[in-house]
């Protein structure tokens, strides 16, 4: 996810990309691939499967939840509308802290 928004600066630095998801999760081993995938950031996006985000509470993990599918469907309008044009590094790290 690009930092098109300022609420997708949120997720900057702070999200990874788990490409190994194949399917529902049956076993606990996938779950712990999973957890070390997220690491210590609040959000990942599972490959063929959607979002996951984590918090303190379960109102924060959902709130990061919809922040992050708002700032996905954000990224697709503007992908789909031509080049976006992304915050610069330095204004994103500031806007995510």
């Amino acid at each position: 996810m690009d930092p098109l928004t300022q609420d997708a600066c949120a997720f900057y630095e702070d999200h990874n990309l788990y490409e190994d998801y194949i399917s529902v999760v049956l076993e606990t081993e996938e779950g712990r691939k999973i957890g070390q995938a997220l690491g210590n950031r609040k959000a990942a996006i599972l490959r063929n499967h959607g979002l996951l985000t984590v918090g303190k509470t379960v109102d924060e993990a959902a709130w990061w939840f919809i922040t992050m599918e708002r700032s996905c469907q954000a990224q697709l309008l503007a992908e789909a509308a031509g080049t976006p044009t992304l915050i610069p590094h330095e204004h994103a790290k500031v806007t995510a802290a």
